[in-house]
């Protein structure tokens, strides 16, 4: 920081030029006289100033920087669950299939598709298949997951098609299986938020109902009511005709002849 006003100042008066005039690279940020000379106890206030706007300078530049970082990581986020999502778009995941013992988990797989699910499937038609290690299956003494990976997607969405005929079986081993997307983190969680959001909406229009129906049953019975303290229109209409025969007879001087 080259400045005429900079004479004789001694930059171990300043923390921050002390530090800057430390780095080899900053020493340009003051003039030689002040690197020199110590024998004087203060800074100018112009050389402060300079000092200020470049550190705003390079807070600004740092902001700028954070941004690009911030949209470069959402960036890489995408992309990466776009490739997570392609990686399981041939996936399924089953539930609660047993191995059997001596038996690969393929053939296991093959014969459920076939013999419960009633789809002809070939154990080509299968790339891979794996179970995850979880302590959740564990702990509830349940068979680890299952992750197949088809080598046709139409397969697939036979299988993920026929999922719910499960539900029908007699067999209760079979009854218990489930079959369902091999989602990613992400979309389990758009998943789970879905489902809360459906609950919370059942709830409340459950709640609703309830309400309409207590209003209905407290609510007093006006007809009743009204035909105890009101004539109806036909004992009117008949004492009317009375009244008039009355007086007809009355004024008819030859009525009790």
């Amino acid at each position: 920081m080259q400045d005429n006003a900079c004479v004789n100042v001694s930059p171990t008066a300043c923390t921050a030029y002390q530090t800057l005039a430390e780095q080899q690279q900053f020493s340009n940020w003051f003039c030689p006289k002040c690197l020199s000379d110590e024998t004087v106890d203060r800074v100018p206030p112009r050389c402060l100033q300079t000092l200020s706007d470049r550190i705003d300078k390079i807070e600004h530049h740092l902001t700028t920087i954070n941004d690009t970082h911030d949209q470069l990581v959402d960036h890489l986020d995408k992309l990466n669950e776009n490739l997570e999502q392609e990686k399981r778009r041939k996936n399924i995941i089953v539930k609660n299939l047993s191995p059997v013992e001596g038996i690969n988990d393929r053939v296991v797989v093959v014969r459920f598709v076939q013999d419960d699910l009633g789809i002809n499937i070939h154990p080509s038609s299968i790339d891979s298949v794996w179970r995850f290690k979880t302590s959740s299956a564990t702990t509830n003494d349940r068979p680890p997951l299952l992750d197949i990976a088809f080598n046709d997607l139409s397969l697939r969405s036979s299988i993920l098609a026929k999922a719910l005929v499960i539900k029908n079986s007699s067999d209760v081993s079979v009854k218990i299986v489930y079959i369902g997307k091999h989602l990613t983190k992400q979309q389990s969680l758009q998943a789970f938020e879905a489902r809360q959001r459906q609950n919370q909406s059942q709830q409340q229009q459950s709640t609703t109902s309830s309400s309409v129906v207590d209003m209905d049953s407290n609510r007093p019975n006006q007809n009743s009511d009204d035909m105890n303290s009101k004539p109806t229109n036909n004992n009117i209409n008949r004492n009317n005709i009375n009244n008039n025969n009355n007086v007809n007879i009355n004024n008819n001087p030859n009525a009790n002849k």
